[in-house]
């Protein structure tokens, strides 16, 4: 992973932005930022989504391994 770091692959200060919102359905640029930190916001998004109009879809580009995806599951069963 340092590799990455030094090379650019991953970029520890990126902000991920969105870049199309279609209700329920968004599209974020993860601008080669952390993976997990990026899927952890995206599934955050889709539960506010969810909360709203009943489903949240969130895809996220341009972004990094984001390990175990087990743990978004259990973010999104923690919030109900």
């Amino acid at each position: 992973m340092v590799e990455y770091l030094e090379q650019g692959y991953i970029r520890p200060e990126a902000e991920p932005e969105v870049e199309l919102s279609l209700g329920a359905l968004e599209r974020w640029n993860g601008n080669l930022g952390m993976g997990n930190v990026n899927a952890e916001l995206a599934m955050a998004r889709a539960l506010e989504l969810a909360a709203t109009m009943t489903v949240g879809i969130v895809a996220m580009r341009n972004t990094n391994h984001w390990m175990r995806g087990g743990a978004y599951g259990w973010q999104a069963a923690g919030a109900g």
